[in-house]
C-alpha cells in the first residue's frame, strides 16, 4: 500500500435523503447502476451472467466538495487569528479547486508541481489555472446490501453487517439477503395551514392577530375556497394545453393560494452501513495529513449527510482508522462514553506539523497559483487560435518556417 488510507464504515443512525432528479411528485433518492455476480475470486467468469442492479448512493464529489470546504476554513480561520485574509481571487481558487486556464505556455513543469504538492491546502486539492493534480482520491458511497457483495464492492470485515429481509413460508420464517431497494422507504410529510384547518392548538396561536381573530380567518377561509374553486375551473378550462400557450392570467389562477403542502421522499432507512475508503498520495506531508483529518473530524461533526438535516435527516456514527506504508496512523471513531466521535493521531507529531505549517502559509505565495499565466486569453477574449495547417490552406508560410 503507497497510499495513506482513511478506512472503515458510517452506520447510519437516522435516514438517509440524497436527492436526484424527479420527474413527478416524489423525490427519489440517488441511485446508482452497478454489476452484481461477479465476486468468484480467482477473477473467472461467473457460471450464471452477471446482472445490472440498482442500489443508493451517495456521490463522492458531494463528499469530496464538503471536505475541501472543512478543509479551507481551517486554513482561513489561521489566517484570520493573525489578521491575514485570502483576495476573492485566491479564496475562489481554495474553494472551488478547478478554474479555466489556457495560453501557449500554461503548461505544467516539475518544478510548478512540486512548489504546489509543498504548499499545505493547495497540495492536497490541487486545481487553479493550471489545474494541478489533486493528492485526495475519494469514491462513491454504496451501502452493504445483496448486490454490492455480489459485485465485490464490500470489503470481507464489513460483509457481516448485510441486512436480512424476513418472508415466511406457511408459518416459518425464511430470511434472504436484502437488496439495495429492501433499504429505500417512502416518507410523506405535510404541512398545515393554521388558518385553514383551525382547532383548539391553532387557535392559541392565531391569538396574536387580536380581538377580530375569527373573522380574520373566516374571511381567509373564504377567500381561500374561492381560489380553489377558481382553481378546479382553470384546470378544467386549460386542461390539454401546454404551459407556454397559458396567459398570464390562466397561470396564475392554476396557482397554489394557501401553505397547506405534501411532500413525498424516498429515503435510506437507519442502521444501512456505508464502508469508506478515502485516499491521499503516498508523498502527502505530516500537516497535510493532519490538516485532511481535522477537515474530516468537521465534516463528521456537522452530521448531515445529503439533505433535509433541519429534520435530522443524514446522521451517522463514523469508524474510520487512518493507516499509511508503514502501519497506523490515527482514528477518528465514535465514543459510547463521551458520545461523540473523537479524532487521534499515534503520537502528536501530525497536530505539531499542523500548527507550524499554519502559522508560515504563506498569503502572497498560496495566490501566485491562482496567477493566469500572461500567455493566457484575458477573460471574454473570444479569438479563436487558427488551426494547425490553416495557414497553408490560406497561401501562407507559418513564421517556423520563416525561421
Amino acid at each position: 500500500m503507497n497510499s495513506i488510507r482513511y478506512i472503515g464504515h458510517l452506520m447510519a443512525t437516522s435516514y438517509w435523503h440524497v436527492t436526484s432528479d424527479s420527474s413527478d411528485n416524489l423525490t427519489r433518492v440517488m441511485r446508482g447502476n452497478l454489476v452484481a455476480g461477479i465476486s468468484d475470486p480467482d477473477g473467472r467468469a461467473p457460471h450464471q451472467s452477471p446482472i445490472i442492479s440498482s442500489v443508493p448512493l451517495v456521490p463522492s464529489n458531494s463528499v469530496r466538495g464538503r471536505l475541501h470546504r472543512h478543509t479551507l476554513s481551517i486554513l482561513t480561520e489561521a489566517l484570520l487569528a493573525r489578521g491575514e485574509s485570502f483576495d476573492r481571487e485566491t479564496y475562489q481558487m481554495l474553494s472551488n479547486g478547478g478554474m479555466v486556464g489556457g495560453g501557449e505556455n500554461n503548461k505544467l513543469t516539475v518544478g510548478e508541481t512540486l512548489r504546489a504538492r509543498r504548499h499545505i491546502h493547495f497540495g492536497l486539492w490541487g486545481g487553479g489555472p493550471r489545474l494541478m493534480p489533486s493528492s485526495v482520491v475519494t469514491r462513491d458511497l454504496v451501502p452493504v446490501c445483496a448486490e454490492t457483495i455480489q459485485a465485490n464492492r464490500i470489503p470481507p470485515a464489513l460483509r457481516g453487517f448485510a441486512p436480512n429481509r424476513i418472508h415466511y413460508v406457511g408459518d416459518q420464517q425464511q430470511p434472504s439477503p436484502a437488496t439495495g431497494r429492501d433499504l429505500i422507504v417512502r416518507r410523506m410529510f405535510k404541512k398545515n395551514d393554521d388558518m385553514m384547518q383551525v382547532n383548539a392548538d391553532a387557535m392559541s396561536r392565531l391569538a396574536v392577530l387580536g380581538a377580530d381573530a375569527q373573522q380574520i380567518i373566516a374571511d381567509y377561509q373564504a377567500e381561500q375556497l374561492g381560489f380553489r374553486e377558481a382553481r378546479k375551473e382553470a384546470k378544467a378550462s386549460t386542461e390539454g394545453r401546454a404551459k407556454h400557450t397559458l396567459s398570464d392570467d390562466e397561470q396564475l389562477a392554476l396557482k397554489k393560494r394557501d401553505s397547506v403542502n405534501y411532500l413525498e421522499i424516498e429515503a435510506v432507512i437507519p442502521g444501512t452501513v456505508w464502508p469508506v475508503d478515502l485516499r491521499l498520495a503516498s508523498y502527502v506531508s505530516p500537516a497535510q495529513i493532519a490538516l485532511f483529518s481535522r477537515g474530516l473530524e468537521r465534516f463528521v461533526a456537522h452530521q448531515a449527510l445529503g439533505g433535509l438535516g433541519r429534520w435530522g435527516f443524514g446522521q451517522y456514527r463514523a469508524y474510520l482508522e487512518i493507516v499509511g506504508p508503514d502501519g497506523h496512523i490515527g482514528s477518528l471513531r465514535w465514543n459510547d462514553e463521551l458520545q461523540d466521535h473523537v479524532l487521534t493521531f499515534a503520537n502528536d507529531s501530525y497536530d505539531a506539523a499542523l500548527a507550524d505549517a499554519l502559522a508560515c502559509v504563506n498569503v502572497s505565495e498560496t495566490a501566485s497559483f491562482a496567477v493566469v499565466p500572461d500567455s493566457a486569453p484575458a477573460a471574454g477574449d473570444k479569438t479563436k487560435k487558427p488551426r494547425k495547417g490553416a495557414a497553408d490552406k490560406a497561401g501562407q508560410v507559418p513564421a517556423e518556417a520563416e525561421a
